[in-house]
C-alpha cells in the first residue's frame, strides 16, 4: 500500500527535505531569487523523465546555490554600516519591558536591529506592554556599538546577536510618531499571533503561572523570569524550560510509533516530522532573551 507521501507527492524524501528548507527561508527572507529557485526546483522534481543522476545533480546544485547566496547575504549585512535611523518597524513579539526601559527587535530597511529606549511615562509603558501589532515608529536615534566580550571566557554578546542575524544596535532618543502596520507576509503574521497569545496568557493566569506558560508554550522569557532563574535552578526544575535531545527523541519515537501503525505508513511520519521541524524553527527564531544588563492605521497622539 502506498503511503500518503508517495501517493500525493511524487518526489523522494530527500528532495522534499530540500524543498522544505528552500520554502522556509523563502518565507523567512522573501526574495525574488529564492522564489525562482523554488519554482524551478519544484518543476524539475516533478519531471519523471529525468534520470536519477540528473536529479541528484540538480538537488546538489540547488542546495549549493542557495547556501552560497545565503552566506553572501549574511556577509553583506554584517559589513554594511547604518546611520541616521529615523524610521523603524517594531517586531511585536520581541518587546521587553524592564522598569522604564524598553528593548525590542526592529526592522530597518533590510536589517534586523536591536533597539533600546527609556519610557517617559506610565502611558507609554502600558501601551507597549499591551501592544499586539506591528508598529511603525518615526524616531530620533543614535547608533551604538554592540558590546563584545571583555575578558577571557566571558559572554560574547556580539556573537550571540550575530547568530540571530543582528549586527546593529540603536538607542532611541525620542519618538516623534507611531502608527500601526499590517503584517507583510506569513512569518510576520506568526509573530503577531505569538504576541497575542503571550499577552493573553499573562492576562488570564496569575503569577508565576503565566511566566511558566509563556516560557514553555511560546519560548518567551521576560525580565521577571530571568530574575528567578537561579531559584528554578536550585529547585531542580530548570530542565523543564529546556528542550534536550532526550525530549526530542522521546517525542519523535512516540509520533513515529503512532503514525506507522496506521494505514498511512512511514511517509506520513516524514511529512509530519518536517512540518513540525519548520514550525519549531520559526517559533524558535522568534525567541528573544536579552542578556544585556543595563499600510499604517491612525497615528497615536501621545508622542506628539
Amino acid at each position: 500500500m502506498k503511503s500518503v507521501l508517495t501517493k500525493y507527492f511524487t518526489v523522494n524524501p530527500i528532495q522534499l527535505i530540500i524543498l522544505f528548507i528552500v520554502c522556509y527561508y523563502n518565507c523567512l527572507r522573501p526574495n525574488l531569487f529564492l522564489k525562482v529557485i523554488l519554482i524551478a526546483y519544484i518543476i524539475l522534481c516533478l519531471n519523471r523523465r529525468l534520470t536519477y543522476l540528473i536529479r541528484l545533480v540538480i538537488m546538489f546544485s540547488t542546495l549549493m546555490t542557495f547556501l552560497i547566496f545565503f552566506q553572501f547575504h549574511q556577509k553583506s549585512i554584517e559589513n554594511q554600516k547604518i546611520q541616521n535611523v529615523q524610521h523603524i518597524r517594531l517586531v511585536p513579539d520581541s518587546i521587553q519591558i524592564d522598569g522604564d526601559q524598553l528593548s525590542a527587535q526592529a526592522q530597518y530597511r533590510r536589517y534586523t536591529v536591536l533597539v533600546h529606549s527609556r519610557l517617559k511615562s506610565k502611558t507609554e509603558k502600558i501601551f507597549f506592554q499591551n501592544n499586539k501589532d506591528w508598529l511603525e515608529l518615526k524616531i530620533d536615534s543614535k547608533v551604538e556599538e554592540i558590546m563584545t566580550k571583555r575578558n577571557f571566557k566571558g559572554f560574547d554578546y556580539k556573537f550571540y546577536l550575530k547568530n540571530k542575524n543582528i549586527y546593529h544596535s540603536i538607542s532611541i532618543l525620542s519618538i516623534k510618531s507611531i502608527s500601526y502596520s499590517k503584517p507583510k507576509h506569513l512569518i510576520e503574521q506568526f509573530q503577531q499571533w505569538r504576541r497575542m497569545a503571550i499577552i493573553h496568557s499573562f492576562r488570564i493566569f496569575p503569577e508565576p503561572l503565566n511566566q511558566y506558560l509563556a516560557a514553555l508554550l511560546f519560548g518567551y522569557l521576560d525580565k521577571s523570569f530571568q530574575l528567578t532563574l537561579d531559584t528554578y535552578s536550585q529547585l531542580g526544575i530548570i530542565h523543564f524550560f529546556a528542550l534536550s535531545g532526550m525530549h526530542a527523541d522521546f517525542f519523535l519515537k512516540v509520533l513515529k510509533k503512532n503514525i506507522t501503525e496506521t494505514r498511512y505508513g512511514s511517509g506520513t511520519f516524514v511529512l509530519c516530522y518536517h512540518t513540525i521541524f519548520i514550525l519549531f524553527s520559526i517559533f524558535n527564531r522568534f525567541k528573544y532573551f536579552d542578556t544585556k544588563k543595563s499600510s499604517s492605521a491612525k497615528s497615536l497622539t501621545f508622542w506628539s
